[in-house]
């Protein structure tokens, strides 16, 4: 079962069998407040496809299901889909099989019982999942000007380096290279004061 979806509204992609239990799930959630469209399916086919055509924000699961299982399904997830969130929600689970089920990537798990800490437990892994994203996005920003600084350091004719607090050296822009004719891991660290003077090195050192 689907319903239509807007802009604003969550997908949460929800592997179940039970259709009593489909609908206590919602209605569970929706007394929170989330605004969400679900997709209901329970095999292993349906799954696959809902994943790269609904592109749900987060994955409800059973733990049981016939022909399939909740572990499969978080598995298939985690490695096509790393970033979407899972959850299981089953009406009973073993403390064995909730370790097993959070060291292979599920972010946490409800019990159909006690249904209350699902909507929290939801909520938590989609904050997790946009502080991922934020992070991955500012890495990306820094490497892109890190690639924009290199390039420029390297069009111009200056020999241009860096170094960390420790003053050890961790970059040398191609002029320098080219123009000592030495590699990298030569100049790295203080391999470049090999070829300083010593009369002239404490002043470059200090530098």
């Amino acid at each position: 079962m689907m319903q239509i979806a807007t802009q604003s509204q969550l997908h949460i992609l929800l592997l179940e069998d039970s259709p009593t239990d489909a609908e206590l799930i919602e209605r569970e959630l929706r007394k929170t407040g989330l605004n969400f469209v679900t997709m209901r399916l329970k095999s292993r086919e349906a799954f696959a496809r809902a994943l790269k055509d609904f592109l749900p924000d987060i994955v409800l699961s059973d733990y049981n299901l016939p022909g399939f299982s909740g572990l499969a399904a978080l598995e298939m997830v985690k490695r096509d889909y790393p970033e979407i969130p899972v959850i299981m929600v089953t009406g009973a689970l073993s403390d064995q099989e909730a370790v097993n089920l959070l060291q292979a990537g599920a972010n946490d798990y409800a019990l159909k019982d006690r249904l209350a800490r699902l909507a929290p437990a939801v909520q938590h892994a989609l904050l997790v999942k946009e502080d991922n994203k934020a992070r991955k996005f500012a890495e990306a920003q820094l490497l892109e000007r890190e690639l924009q600084y290199r390039t420029l350091a390297d069009s111009g004719q200056a020999l241009i380096w860096a170094s960390d607090t420790d003053k050890l050296c961790n970059y040398f822009n191609k002029v320098w290279l080219e123009f000592t004719g030495r590699s990298f891991e030569q100049e790295q660290g203080n391999g470049w004061t090999e070829r300083v003077h010593p009369d002239d090195l404490p002043h470059c050192v200090d530098v």
